[in-house]
């Protein structure tokens, strides 16, 4: 997600493995489906990305021990943060 609001976007991090956070510039979100133990939204320093200088990360995240895991998840973003087109604002193909 990029851009000067960011800083003030509408964000929510869900019991259900999901973070969403929405502002002038867009939406964006991600869903933990399978393996992922917590979702954050990550605030980056000022200007770590060139072209916005305040951006909103959705997250997973997971404590995994060595050998072979699946990671599964559903992500989502738009334009201009309409959140048109979506129930409740989840990524498509993620509603249940």
């Amino acid at each position: 997600m990029r851009g000067a609001a960011a800083s003030s976007a509408a964000a929510a991090a869900t019991p259900e493995l999901s973070a969403f956070a929405r502002c002038s510039f867009g939406a964006s979100g991600i869903r933990g489906l399978r393996g992922y133990g917590r979702a954050e939204l990550v605030f980056p320093q000022a200007n770590t990305n060139v072209l916005h200088p305040r951006t909103v990360i959705p997250t997973l995240l997971a404590d995994l021990d060595p050998g072979v895991h699946w990671l599964v998840c559903a992500v989502m973003g738009e334009p201009n943060g309409s959140g048109e087109g979506r129930a409740n604002g989840s990524p498509a193909g993620a509603d249940g």
